[in-house]
C-alpha cells in the first residue's frame, strides 16, 4: 500500500499507549467494557461527515465497487492534482490545500488524501487494519462513506487537547472496542444535563446512561453528563462515588461517576 504523500504533514499527538466523534451521530456500546450492566456506558460517539449537501453516500464505501483506493497515495493512485473521492471512488480533480486538522466545511477544502470531517481536515485510515495512523493516533470508526480517520490519543482524566474546541472524549476502534481520543466537542452540558452523545457534555463529562446515577437526568433523558473519573488519579466524590471503569487500552482505571446498583 503506497505511502501518504509528503504533502500531508502528521501532527504529534498526546503520548498515550496506541489508541479512538463529540459529533451529531453516536452508537451504543454493544459489550460493556467495565462494571455497568449490559449497554449501560451511555452512547459512544462517530466522526461525522462534512460534504456540500450534508449526506452521505454509502454505496461509496471502498471495497463495495470497482475504482481508486481513498487509502492509497493520491498521486500515485489519480496523478498530480488529483484525488480519489470517497462518494464515488473516482479520480476527480483536486481543489483543496487544507492540510491535516486545518478548518474546513466540505472535502474540496482539503489537500487529496485528506477528508473534512467534524469541521476540520483529517487523515483517513482503515478500522480493519488495511492502512493505519501515527503510532500516538487512533484510527476511529466514522460514518459512511468514511472507512476511518485518524485523530490524537489522549487520556481522559487529563483532557488534554492542543485543537480549540476538541476534548478527550470515547470513539470507536476496530471491533468495537473503545478508545479515547481527541474530537471536536461542541456541547456545555454538565453533570445531570441530557445527552445523546458524548460531542454534548462538556469536556471532562461523557454521556452515561440514566439508570447508573442516584438522581433522574434533567426531563427525565434516557442518558445525562457524568464527570470522567480515574481509580487511580480523579477519584468520584459525593452522592455518586462510584468510578465505572471503561477498560480503555493504557488507562484502565479511566472512566466515569455514579452511583452503586
Amino acid at each position: 500500500m503506497p505511502v501518504r504523500t509528503s504533502r500531508v504533514p502528521h501532527r504529534t499527538a498526546l503520548p498515550l499507549a496506541l489508541a479512538l466523534v463529540g459529533t451529531a451521530s453516536s452508537c451504543v456500546v454493544d459489550e460493556p467494557l467495565g462494571p455497568p450492566g449490559k449497554n449501560m456506558t451511555g452512547p459512544v460517539t462517530t466522526v461525522s461527515v462534512d460534504s456540500d449537501d450534508g449526506e452521505s453516500d454509502e454505496s461509496g464505501t471502498p471495497g463495495d465497487t470497482p475504482g481508486c483506493d481513498p487509502l492509497a497515495d493520491p498521486e500515485s493512485e489519480c496523478g498530480p492534482d488529483m484525488a480519489c473521492d470517497l462518494t464515488s471512488l473516482t479520480c476527480v480533480p483536486a481543489l483543496g490545500t487544507g492540510l491535516q486538522d486545518d478548518p474546513c466545511t466540505d472535502p474540496d477544502e482539503c489537500s487529496p488524501g485528506l477528508w473534512c470531517a467534524s469541521g476540520r481536515c483529517r487523515e483517513l485510515c482503515d478500522v480493519e487494519g488495511r492502512q493505519g495512523c501515527e503510532p500516538e493516533q487512533i484510527c476511529s470508526v466514522a460514518e459512511p462513506p468514511i472507512p476511518g480517520l485518524c485523530l490524537a490519543a489522549c487520556q481522559l482524566a487529563v483532557n488534554a487537547c492542543e485543537l480549540p474546541g476538541d476534548a478527550c472524549k470515547r470513539v470507536l476502534g476496530a471491533g468495537g472496542q473503545v478508545w479515547a481520543a481527541c474530537v471536536e466537542n461542541p456541547g456545555f452540558a454538565l453533570a445531570g444535563d441530557p445527552c445523546s452523545s458524548d460531542g454534548d457534555c462538556a469536556a471532562g463529562y461523557l454521556c452515561t446512561a440514566a439508570a447508573l446515577h442516584t438522581l433522574p437526568c434533567v426531563d427525565q433523558a434516557a442518558s445525562c453528563c457524568a464527570p470522567v473519573c480515574d481509580t487511580l488519579e480523579l477519584p468520584c466524590f459525593g452522592v455518586e462515588p462510584v468510578c465505572y471503569t471503561l477498560a480503555i487500552p493504557g488507562q484502565e482505571s479511566a472512566g466515569f461517576c455514579g452511583a452503586e446498583q
